[in-house]
């Protein structure tokens, strides 16, 4: 990706390692720890042009049906895991210009964390294709974004990096 000056890294988090879930200690740690990888890769890959993000899948699946008092629950529209695909196919494509994280697909929200209240969300029933999402993204999104790393420590770099 650095001899191409290009590239899109797309891991996989959660709910749980953003806001933890109880019985799921060690679920929740390797989650979290794969936002503070996606974090770091966003700072590394900016200057070559490499773009990582992690998203966390809105659906309720099997593995969800196993945390306690979710047996049996009826699976709301915007809960299927086929919305899902979309969000990946914008994320790996040339329309993202940016570094985004923490994405949930199914309802698109970007969450302020750690406080998990949505910041901004955008939904069809059926769910969106990546030209839809792509089209109304910045429009709903942009103005939440943050950048991610250690603010001074981050500044830092640059002008190091700058009068290098």
């Amino acid at each position: 990706m650095r001899e191409q000056n290009y590239g899109r890294i797309i891991n996989i988090t959660s709910s749980a390692g953003l806001r933890g879930n109880f019985g799921q200690s060690n679920y929740s740690a390797a989650k979290a720890g794969i936002m503070g990888l996606t974090f770091t890769w966003a700072l590394e890959g900016a200057k070559y042009g490499i773009t990582s993000n992690a998203m966390a899948p809105a659906g309720l699946t099997r593995m969800v049906g196993l945390i306690p008092g979710m047996e049996g629950k009826p699976m709301a529209p915007e809960m299927d895991p086929n919305l899902n695909g979309p969000m990946v196919a914008f994320l790996a494509s040339e329309k993202l210009r940016r570094e985004r994280a923490d994405l949930r697909p199914a309802r698109l929200r970007v969450h302020d964390l750690p406080d998990a209240a949505p910041l901004a969300s955008m939904y069809k029933p059926g769910g969106m294709n990546a030209s839809e999402i792509a089209a109304n993204f910045d429009g709903v999104f942009l103005e939440h974004l943050q950048p991610v790393g250690i603010p001074q420590l981050s500044a830092r770099l640059r002008r190091k990096r700058r009068s290098s």
